[in-house]
């Protein structure tokens, strides 16, 4: 991990400053100044991550305003998520640039910074104006949560010499009564939302007693008559002055120096007065520009006196699960910043997902949702973990198998570590089937619509045609936009499907029927009761389960769009796969006026005779038929066959006859 100052940063050189004691001779006072101590609160890491992730993207290296706050504290200045915001008194401005880059972050010529910060300190400093700015240089390594960064406080360094000739308590009753009544607002702010008088941040004008004097009044953050790294400033302004505002006494053989006072306000030590002595007058051509060798960026440095770029690792800080959430969150995100920048990854993510079967598929597709963040999922299964699963479905191990763990229980409680925050269940429960009378049971029924009825999409993903009818009957019926996904697989083969109810309706998995469904596992050999399939099939299906829905979900349309395409594509009634020589078949298809699922005479009769009919088609699936209109449909196509196969027989009748 690199230490401060070790990514090949050179940064741009310090004047030799007056950070140390400053003594004149035997009729001064002895005094210093220190520098600024950042306080760099994580929030404001959390923030800069916030943004340049989700707002900035890839112009986070323009010049951002910044506000920190200088704390009543021993030379500290706080930088937290409200240094983003619009400023809060009393807040100093600044501006910051974030690299998308290291390499932008080692080679980005700062001295372009520090000449703005210069012109404007300067040109505030000979106006009477007193500012702090900073300069904030970073990069955020936002898959580490590493952060670097150099910060400076620049600062001029008075030309003329400054010494302090005198120091005592702060006695004249309206600069006292002044003091206690100001309240500072921004540097940022308009001129008329600031305090009467006030100058700066921490500064403002006084009147004394006598009408004629003024006095700039500073509240300082240094302690025990260390004054903070603004002071410097303070100084450069009162000489810059030159008696234009404040009070000055000539001094020196013809004049040459003058002294002039100000008040100092600090922590614990109360107002102090101080009288500066300057060695010479400000001139016009002294007020033209601010001295190169008198300006300092003010970077920080280490206990060498070194200036350095800092590091800050953010993960040591956060909880971990909060590091996950925002780990998850990342490479989503990444995508609007260059190849979909109108993306909306909530819209998929804020989705529940009912996961009806929790074995090959189930857990296949449940680790792509958690890819595109979806936090809510609900596992359903009545199965257990077997010895053969683990190798086949992803959320399962050999434990499971061992301690023969409910499927739905593992599978949410594998999704759970990998998401912590994942959100949803576990449901032991068998689905009631036409043609297994042994399965019916009104309790299962009702659980199995109240989940349908608080999920957003319907995985339909078990291991038998029979078991996917009532799932996709109830969402036929549903008077809510539910969207069911049915994915199913042969050896080398799969099918992808939606299911919407709706003005845009769309086809379900039984459709393509001409006949009801029934027990598909009644004397099945072994072969053809197990998932027989290359092992890559599910793999492929599930995806492509997954992007649909996810383009489904980016839609304007949503659930009920149409054949449009949507922002990540087209959005298909069905894909059919054929691994054996690899082809994608997108597929649209027009629901059935006599399916055995979702057709209105189906429907009706549900919607009629609720559980009665539910149990009537578990026990005899051929009802199923007869409520449809297949039964009659056949007939007619009997029929009609029967007449073309007449019509066949006498044309060869007259054949013959001719020979």
């Amino acid at each position: 991990m690199p230490t401060p100052g070790s990514i090949g940063l050179n940064l741009p050189a310090e004047q030799e400053n007056d950070k140390a004691k400053m003594t004149s001779g035997p009729s001064t006072l002895k005094w210093s100044i220190g520098s600024y101590a950042p306080a760099v609160d994580p929030t404001f890491w959390q923030e800069l991550a916030r943004l340049k992730l989700d707002e900035w993207r890839l112009d986070g290296d323009k010049p951002t305003e910044l506000r920190s706050e200088i704390l009543f504290a021993p030379s500290k200045a706080s930088f937290s998520y409200n240094s983003f915001a619009q400023p809060v008194p009393p807040w100093q401005a600044g501006v910051l640039r974030n690299m998308s880059t290291i390499e932008e972050f080692r080679r980005y010529d700062r001295q372009d910074m520090l000449e703005n910060a210069q012109k404007s300190l300067w040109g505030g400093l000979v106006k009477g104006e007193l500012f702090q700015p900073s300069v904030f240089v970073t990069f955020a390594d936002l898959k580490k949560y590493h952060f670097f960064y150099t910060l400076g406080f620049p600062f001029v360094k008075c030309p003329a010499n400054p010494e302090l000739v005198g120091r005592e308590e702060e006695k004249d009753e309206g600069v006292l009564k002044s003091i206690k009544g100001f309240a500072p607002s921004s540097s940022s702010s308009s001129s008329s939302s600031k305090a009467p008088g006030q100058v700066g941040v921490r500064a403002f004008v006084a009147n004394g007693s006598s009408a004629e004097e003024k006095f700039l009044v500073y509240f300082d953050s240094g302690e025990n008559d260390t004054y903070d790294s603004g002071f410097r400033n303070v100084l450069t302004l009162l000489w810059l002055d030159g008696g234009k505002t404040f009070r000055t006494k000539a001094e020196g053989e013809g004049g040459t120096k003058f002294s002039t006072q100000c008040v100092v306000v600090q922590k614990g030590a109360g107002a102090k007065r101080l009288t500066v002595r300057f060695a010479a007058q400000p001139t016009d051509k002294d007020r033209e520009k601010c001295p190169e060798k008198n300006f300092s960026p003010g970077w920080l440095k280490n206990e060498q006196g070194t200036s350095v770029v800092r590091q800050v690792d953010l993960a040591q800080w956060l909880n971990p699960a909060a590091i996950a959430k925002s780990a998850v969150d990342l490479n989503i995100k990444l995508m609007k910043w260059r190849l979909v920048p109108d993306l909306e990854p909530e819209k998929m993510q804020d989705l529940r997902f009912l996961m009806l079967g929790s074995g090959t598929l189930g857990c296949a597709l449940a680790r792509n949702l958690l890819g595109w963040g979806v936090r809510h999922i609900t596992f359903l299964d009545s199965g257990i973990v077997n010895f053969s699963n683990p190798v086949r479905q992803s959320l399962f191990t050999h434990q499971d198998a061992v301690d023969q763990r409910p499927k739905a229980e593992a599978a949410f409680a594998r999704a759970k570590d990998v998401m912590p925050e994942l959100e949803g269940g576990a449901v032991q429960l068998e689905i009631p089937m036409p043609g297994h009378s042994h399965s019916y049971s009104e309790e299962n029924i009702e659980k199995l619509q109240k989940l349908i009825d608080s999920h957003d999409v319907i995985c339909m993903l078990t291991d038998s045609r029979e078991s996917r009818w009532l799932p996709s009957l109830l969402v036929a019926a549903s008077k809510r936009p539910v969207l069911g996904l049915t994915v199913a697989l042969g050896f080398d083969s799969f099918l992808v499907m939606t299911q919407s109810c709706g003005a845009a309706k769309r086809a379900c998995y039984f459709c393509n029927d001409v006949s009801a469904p029934t027990d598909s596992l009644k004397e099945r050999t072994l072969d053809r009761q197990c998932t027989v399939v290359r092992p890559g099939v599910s793999g492929l299906a599930s995806a492509l389960a997954s992007e649909l829905v996810a383009a489904l979900s980016q839609h304007p349309q949503g659930f009920e769009a149409q054949k449009e395409d949507s922002l990540l594509g087209k959005v298909p009634d069905q894909i059919r796969g054929y691994l054996s020589d690899y082809r994608l078949v997108p597929l649209e298809t027009e629901p059935f006026a006599q399916c055995v699922c979702c057709s209105p005479q189906i429907r009706n009769a549900y919607e009629t005779e609720g559980m009665g009919f539910i149990r009537k088609c578990v026990e005899d699936n051929r009802i199923l038929e007869e409520v449809s209109g297949l039964n009659n449909m056949k007939s007619v196509v009997d029929g009609m066959q029967a007449d073309a196969l007449d019509l066949e027989l006498d044309e060869e009748d007259e054949d013959l006859c001719v020979l």
